[in-house]
């Protein structure tokens, strides 16, 4: 299966080598293209004059008139952005704005440019921008999924599933090139609407409604230096900003229970914008699983067997307004908000066993678990921007509060069997009451200061405040007395406050064929915790600082090379450190540790990039060295009872290369692929030098995206990937792999659009872990129901789009210059 793999990453990261290797050591020129036409009547305009004019300085590049056919081509034009200047006598010129040439996009069509008669007024011709589904940029890599189906019917979770980089597994944890330590922003501002369960939060968040993903894995001294291995941006849709109105409408019908509806309606009009949304999702997804483990205590042999059952019945309510009001062109100030309303009910059924060294049964019981949980969760926030006389010159000031509650309550009973098998008249019962209260305050604003053409100067501040609580109470039934009373040991009542103050400052200049940017973060933490049952409190503070530093080298038009380093920190969240102790399975207690660190993470990445004439292949080399790292530990007690908790490991190591190859084998086939290659060493003493860890381990991911268009009939898209072995600092998760694919037809003018989608279609997602510690082993594996399938079906309706021309597939911030980078 390997071999067949490499040759499958093979053909795909080199084939658009070879298709495209006529452009080695060639320098290209860019192409402008395009027609001159009479509004009313679709003649074409011979003679017409078109020049074309530097944004820069206004100077004239090239001219030329139409032919017969009212048809141009300009031919071996220089990289940069242009406007287009079109006159024929008698009738009204037209100005296209907007228009960039670049080593990567260098050919440029324009549509049909209609000119109306009449020689008093000047039309300007916006070009509206295409993107590349995978774009590079000096600090972060872009994904645009809206350009994609595989998603469709889906949510983030699913669209983060075909990330390069990106793993999620069974419970919706994400890791980014092997670590779970990521930070996950929602258009740039943590994705703390619904506290801290960032599942919950990417699992209500349909994937029709993101257009792109960005990739931090270095990021740099402006966002907030949170998270081991960078940043997941998720930036949703923007509202059309065309005058009048117009709206989309989305059903999705999936197998198995799941629906969902999506609908979003936006309104223009002078300096007034409204843009309402509403999402619902009803998701029943059933998962099994087991856990074997064989203790070795005191060189007694024992096992601990158990099989799980459950099905989970989720749906969730999400309403979205925003108001936009335009001071002018330069100021605007703009008021949103969000709420979700979310409820979930999960029944599991779990079987347990324990035996001893020659499988003699020693007990056994089975328990059954029911949740109901329900929420809310609301955001709001102000947002001013304010753009001066200079270009890229900008003020942006943001206040943002979120607040969210959630009740979790959980009814267990368990029915213990005799030594003969028999169940014991008496179950055991127990009802668990527990809340959530999360309140999140942000206030930021950032300045951004152009020197000249390719030097900038950035500053800013971010205070966050939050405030996070859980109480969970413990109910037992008493068969003694006949009735319920309170379990005080099971009853916690804990609170997480934190303040965090960061300043930060970077500049950033380009001097030839050489470019730089380097900055400096600065941040002071207060933490402070109390449990509040126990009558005890902890308290954190500290400071910390963060330097960044980016180099960039144009080898040629066409190639770059790219070095950074950065130092982050990852902070214990409150599951970390909350010492409440979790007994909903009875063989495995799980708790947190209020003293722990947080961990310091140093990052250096060597790039090397190369544009080819559809293709762009992206390579890098990356090492990451993390202090204090914060893992999972745990040890068997002499009566066969797990304890898992989280200890500060001495220090972790990862390094390793990564390579991504993007754009068109032919005009009709488009293909992003990736491939991951990186080694894992965690070693050292615990913290709290109970326990001493050795594991290292290589792994690696690989990804396949391809887009397949048959223009007229339909698309064709299929998503593939691969993860391999994966290890931690107690053992290792098996590899994985699944392939997603849908088809997609267009009708009524794109207004309305079916696509049919399969997930997982061998069905072999399934995750599997390997644990070993002091006096125990254990397997345990978890499997969902994956292999769906969904139809999907899009409405779009609203005012008739303004002509628009189309422009190559390029970032909207590239240099005038058409340098590969930008800064």
């Amino acid at each position: 299966m390997r071999n067949i793999l490499l040759l499958f990453l093979f053909v795909i990261f080199f084939s658009g080598i070879i298709l495209n290797a006529q452009d080695k050591n060639r320098e290209k020129k860019g192409m402008i293209s395009g027609s001159v036409l009479d509004k009313q009547n679709d003649s074409p305009l011979e003679g017409a004059t078109i020049q074309l004019f530097k944004v820069k300085d206004s100077s004239l590049v090239a001219g030329i008139v139409t032919d017969k056919k009212g048809e141009f081509k300009m031919e071996n034009l220089p990289y940069g952005k242009f406007n287009l200047k079109i006159n024929y006598i008698g009738y009204n010129s037209a100005i296209v704005t907007g228009i960039i040439l670049s080593p990567q996009n260098f050919t440029l069509g324009l549509d049909p440019i209609k000119l109306e008669a009449g020689s008093e007024t000047t039309n300007e011709i916006e070009v509206v921008g295409e993107k590349n589904v995978f774009e590079n940029a000096i600090d972060k890599k872009i994904y645009n999924v809206e350009k994609t189906s595989i998603t469709e019917g889906g949510t983030a979770t699913d669209v983060l599933k075909n990330i390069p980089s990106v793993n999620v597994d069974a419970d919706g944890n994400i890791t980014l090139r092997g670590n779970s330590n990521v930070k996950i922003l929602i258009n740039g501002r943590p994705a703390t609407f619904a506290g801290t369960d960032i599942t919950s939060i990417l699992e209500n968040i349909p994937a029709n409604l993101i257009a792109s993903v960005e990739i931090i894995n270095n990021p740099s001294s402006k966002y907030e230096a949170e998270g081991v291995t960078g940043i997941i941006n998720i930036i949703l849709k923007k509202s059309d900003d065309r005058t009048g109105y117009n709206g989309n409408f989305t059903f999705n019908l999936g197998t198995k229970d799941k629906y969902s509806v999506s609908s979003g309606l936006n309104f223009r009009k002078d300096k007034w914008s409204i843009n309402a949304g509403y999402s619902f999702r009803l998701f029943n997804m059933n998962f099994n699983g087991f856990s074997d483990r064989e203790n070795n205590i005191n060189n007694i042999i024992s096992f601990n067997n158990s099989q799980s059952f459950a099905n989970n019945r989720m749906n969730f309510h999400t309403g979205s307004l925003s108001i936009d009001y335009s001071f002018n062109k330069d100021n605007q100030l703009t008021l949103g908000t969000n709420y979700s309303n979310r409820n979930r009910n999960r029944n599991e059924t779990a079987n347990y066993l324990n035996m001893d060294s020659v499988s003699s049964i020693l007990s056994k019981y089975d328990r059954f678990n029911t949740e109901k949980e329900s929420g809310w969760g609301l955001e709001t926030s102000l947002n001013f921007r304010s753009k001066f006389t200079q270009p890229k010159q900008e003020l942006t000031a943001m206040i943002n509060y979120s607040v969210s509650r959630e009740n979790k309550p959980v009814t267990i009973r368990q029915q213990n069997y005799d030594s003969l098998g028999f169940p014991v008249i008496n179950q055991y019962l127990e009802n668990d009451y527990g809340t959530d209260n999360h309140n999140v305050f942000t206030m930021q604003s950032d300045y951004y200061h152009p020197l000249d053409d390719n030097s900038r100067l950035e500053f800013g501040y971010k205070i966050i405040v939050r405030k996070l609580m859980t109480d969970i109470s413990v109910d037992t039934f008493d068969y003694n007395l006949g009735n319920w009373i309170n379990y005080i040991l099971l009853t916690d009542n804990f609170e997480y406050n934190d303040k965090i103050f960061a300043l930060y400052s970077q500049h950033a200049n380009k001097i030839g064929f050489i470019g730089y940017q380097f900055g400096f973060r600065f941040e002071q933490t207060f933490i402070n915790l109390n449990q509040m049952t126990l009558n005890k409190s902890y308290k954190n503070d500290y400071i910390s600082f963060f330097p960044s530093a980016y180099l960039s080298f144009d080898l040629t038009n066409t190639q770059a090379i790219q070095l950074n380093y950065t130092r982050r920190i990852n902070r214990p969240n409150m599951h970390n450190l909350n010492p409440f102790i979790d007994r909903k399975d009875p063989l495995n207690l799980r708790y947190g540790n209020p003293y722990l660190k947080p961990e310091y993470i140093n990052s250096f990445e060597l790039g090397y990039i190369k544009y080819l004439t559809t293709m762009s292949f992206t390579s890098s080399l990356f090492y990451r060295h993390t202090s204090d790292v914060i893992s999972r530990i745990g040890s068997i007690s002499d009566s066969g009872i797990g304890r898992f908790t989280f200890d500060n490991v001495a220090k972790s190591d990862a390094y390793g290369l990564e390579l991504i190859a993007s754009g068109e084998l032919a005009k009709w086939w488009n293909l992003n692929a990736n491939f991951t290659y990186y080694k894992t060493e965690i070693n050292g003493i615990s913290g709290s030098g109970s326990a001493t860890y050795d594991n290292s381990g290589y792994s690696w991911t690989a990804k396949a995206m391809s887009m397949l268009t048959f223009k007229g009939l339909f698309d064709l898209q299929f998503s593939y990937f691969y993860t391999g072995k994966m290890v931690n600092a107690m053992g290792t998760m098996d590899p994985m792999q699944s392939l997603d694919a849908v088809i997609k037809k267009d009708f009524l003018d794109k207004k309305l659009t079916i696509s049919l989608r399969a997930s997982d279609i061998f069905n072999t997602m399934k995750f599997r872990f390997n644990f070993s510690g002091i006096n125990f082993t254990q397997l345990s594996e978890r499997k969902r129901d994956s292999r769906t399938l969904f139809l999907n079906l899009t409405f779009r309706f609203g005012q008739e789009e303004k002509t628009l021309m189309k422009r190559p597939r390029k970032r909207d911030d590239q240099n005038d210059n058409g340098g590969d980078v930008e800064f």
